[in-house]
């Protein structure tokens, strides 16, 4: 089956994964390299078990890491978009990690988020008369005996804040630029959301994008970020080498990607 009949579903993507990789391929190759030096970090790593701090930003840098693999597996195919959305969810983990590492005590506000999202969630259950119809006496009573708990407790919950994250962890500008970027253009049902799939009055959809570079730019920073964090806070120290390389490689290939967009925008001006 075609694209044009199953979409991105179809056999025939593997002809743009090709094209993709080969368009990108200082991208691509840094990606790779980032993978396989997180899967070594990941794999080697032993957290104390009693060690709040490292045993939280071991499993956020598990789940980073999946996001990351999740984001090149999108990417390479084409659907940037919804790459985009996925860095934008491991941007989030990322500045969880950041404010760990500056404080361990952090847990506590994740301690509080969890519990205000499960204290919201079972009094909209008890508020719903047909929610509760599909489970068992002992269920519906174990909701109710919760929803009375949190009543009577001091510690209500709180909604989980990200920016207070990103902030605690000195990420702030990353949250202010690329991730509110990232939000607008792929996550959020904007109008600026919409834009890439219109094309002289058609719509415009399918494997054929520009942005495959930008997207496996905002991934690069993520994971870089993380692996940094994660080797420090784990005395991983013995990759300082490898972090450092692909840090080199990621400064100049940025600095390539900023000379292409001053170029295209100078013919834009002209």
């Amino acid at each position: 089956m075609s694209i044009n009949e199953e979409g991105f579903l179809s056999p025939d993507i593997s002809q743009w994964i090709t094209k993709h990789r080969k368009d990108n391929s200082g991208w691509f190759s840094l990606t790779d390299q980032l993978n396989r030096l997180g899967q070594r970090l990941m794999l080697t790593s032993k957290p104390p078990q009693e060690d709040n701090q490292k045993i939280l930003i071991a499993f956020y840098f598990v789940r980073v890491l999946s996001a990351f693999q999740g984001i090149i597996f999108l990417a390479e195919r084409g659907m940037t978009v919804e790459a985009q959305t996925l860095a934008r969810s491991c941007l989030e983990t990322v500045f969880c990690i950041s404010a760990i590492a500056e404080d361990p005590d952090f847990y506590k506000h994740l301690i509080d988020a969890d519990t205000g999202h499960k204290t919201k969630a079972a009094n909209r259950l008890i508020a719903l008369p047909d929610a509760l119809k599909g489970l068992t006496p002992e269920q519906t009573k174990n909701i109710e005996n919760f929803v009375q708990s949190r009543n009577e407790s001091e510690n209500k919950g709180v909604d989980l804040n990200l920016y207070l994250a990103a902030s605690k962890g000195g990420l702030s500008d990353i949250y202010d630029t690329l991730y509110r970027y990232l939000s607008n253009k792929a996550a959020h049902p904007s109008l600026a959301a919409l834009d890439r799939y219109f094309s002289e009055h058609k719509i415009k959809w399918g494997p054929d994008v520009d942005d495959v570079a930008e997207t496996l730019s905002a991934a690069s920073m993520a994971l870089l970020s993380a692996i940094k964090l994660f080797a420090k806070i784990l005395g991983q120290d013995n990759y300082g080498q490898d972090i450092e390389a692909c840090w080199n490689t990621y400064q100049t290939l940025i600095e390539e990607q900023t000379k292409e967009v001053d170029i295209e925008m100078s013919k834009v001006a002209t």
